[in-house]
C-alpha cells in the first residue's frame, strides 16, 4: 500500500524540481548576457544578435564590474540544489559552474594587460579589426547600431591605452616580441587609404544610401579612431617598448600575479587536475621507458616539440611559461630523441 504521506509530498517535491530547473535555466540566460555584454566583439564573431551595437570596456574597473555580475551568478547558482535536477540538469548545473568561474578568472586575472600582442582573440586592436567588420548589416537598423559601435572604438582604445599604463605601474610589462608585432599591426592598419579601411569599406545592405554611411564611416574613423589608435601606437612605441620584457623573461610568470592567472587559464581550457610541470613530468617519465625513435620519427617529433620547448623553457628557446620543473621535464623528453644531423 502506497504510503499516504509519499502520495501528498509527491506535488511538493515537482514543484521543487521544476522550480530548480527553471532557475537554472534563467541563470544560464542571465550568464551569457553578461559574457557578450563583457565581450560584444566575441558576440559579434559568434553571430549572437543584440550585441552588435556594443563596444567592451576594457579598464580595470569594467573588468571588476564584469567578474561582480558574473560572481553573483555563482553564488545564486551555489543556492540551486543540484539534487533536485534530473541527469541533464545536473550536467547543465556543472557546466555553468565551470564557466562562469573561468569567465570571472579571466577578467580578474587580466592577462592580457601585460601580453600586448597582434594575436587575435587576445591582442584588443586584433579584436577590433577581425569583429567589427564581421556584423551582419541586414539592414537600416543595423547601419545604425554600426555606426554607433564606431563612435564608441575612440573610448576603446584610450581606455586599452589607460589599462596598459596602468598594468605599467604594476610592474606587470609586456614582452618586446609582443609590443613590437602590436605596433606594427596598428602602423600597418593607419598606413591604409581611409577608403580600404576594413572598418569603412564594410558590405552594406540594399536600401540605404550608401555613399553617405560610407562617408559617415570614414570621417568617424579618420576624425576620432584613427587619433585614438595612434595615441595607443605611441604608448606601445614609446612608453611600454623601453621596459618591456626581453626573450628571457617572455613567459606571463615574470609578471605579477602571472603565474596565478596561468595556473587558472589551464584549469579553464583543459580538463585535467594537474599542473603544467606536473603533466610535462608524468609524459616525460612514460616517454623515459619507450625505446629510442627511428631517426625519421624523432625529427617529426622534435619539430612538434619545439612550441613547446619554447614555452617550458628548452634549450631550442627561451623561458615563456610555466616552471623551471616543467622546463627540465620537457629537457628529460628531448633528450630521448635522436640527435640532429
Amino acid at each position: 500500500m502506497t504510503d499516504f504521506r509519499e502520495t501528498a509530498a509527491a506535488p511538493g517535491a515537482a514543484a521543487a524540481r521544476a522550480e530548480a530547473a527553471a532557475r537554472l535555466a534563467r541563470l544560464g540566460e542571465e550568464f551569457f548576457e553578461v559574457v557578450h555584454s563583457n565581450d560584444p566583439f566575441n558576440a559579434t564573431q559568434l553571430g549572437v544578435p543584440g550585441f552588435d551595437a556594443l563596444v567592451p570596456d576594457p579598464s580595470r574597473a569594467g573588468a571588476a564590474r564584469g567578474a561582480e555580475r558574473i560572481a553573483a551568478i555563482e553564488r545564486r547558482l551555489g543556492g540551486i540544489d543540484a539534487g533536485l535536477l534530473g541527469e541533464a540538469g545536473r550536467t547543465d548545473h556543472a557546466v555553468l559552474a565551470h564557466l562562469a568561474w573561468g569567465a570571472r578568472a579571466d577578467l580578474e586575472h587580466g592577462l592580457w594587460e601585460a601580453n600586448a600582442s597582434a594575436a587575435g582573440y587576445v591582442s584588443p586592436q586584433a579584436m577590433v579589426f577581425q569583429s567589427v567588420p564581421a556584423a551582419l548589416l541586414g539592414d537600416a537598423g543595423a547601419v545604425d547600431g554600426y555606426l554607433q559601435r564606431l563612435r564608441g572604438l575612440s573610448g576603446y582604445f584610450d581606455a586599452v591605452t589607460g589599462r596598459y599604463r596602468e598594468a605599467g605601474r604594476d610592474g606587470r610589462i609586456p614582452t618586446d616580441a609582443g609590443v613590437r608585432q602590436a605596433a606594427a599591426q596598428l602602423a600597418g592598419h593607419l598606413g591604409k587609404d581611409i577608403g580600404a579601411d576594413t572598418l569603412v569599406a564594410v558590405r552594406l545592405p540594399d536600401g540605404v544610401d550608401q555613399a553617405a554611411i560610407r562617408r559617415e564611416a570614414a570621417r568617424i574613423v579618420a576624425d576620432e579612431v584613427r587619433p585614438a589608435m595612434r595615441r595607443l601606437l605611441a604608448c606601445l612605441q614609446e612608453e611600454l617598448l623601453p621596459a618591456a620584457r626581453p626573450d628571457d623573461k617572455a613567459g606571463i610568470r615574470f609578471v605579477p600575479g602571472g603565474a596565478e592567472g596561468y595556473l587558472a587559464a589551464v584549469r579553464r581550457h583543459t580538463t585535467t587536475g594537474l599542473s603544467p610541470a606536473d603533466r610535462l613530468g608524468a609524459d616525460a617519465d612514460r616517454a623515459a621507458r619507450l625505446p629510442a625513435l627511428p631517426r625519421r620519427r624523432g625529427l617529426r617529433l622534435r619539430r612538434r616539440l619545439g612550441p613547446v620547448l619554447r614555452a617550458a623553457g628548452g634549450r631550442d628557446g627561451p623561458v615563456h611559461l610555466g616552471s623551471a620543473a616543467a622546463g627540465h621535464a620537457v629537457l628529460r623528453l628531448a633528450a630521448r630523441l635522436p640527435p640532429r644531423r
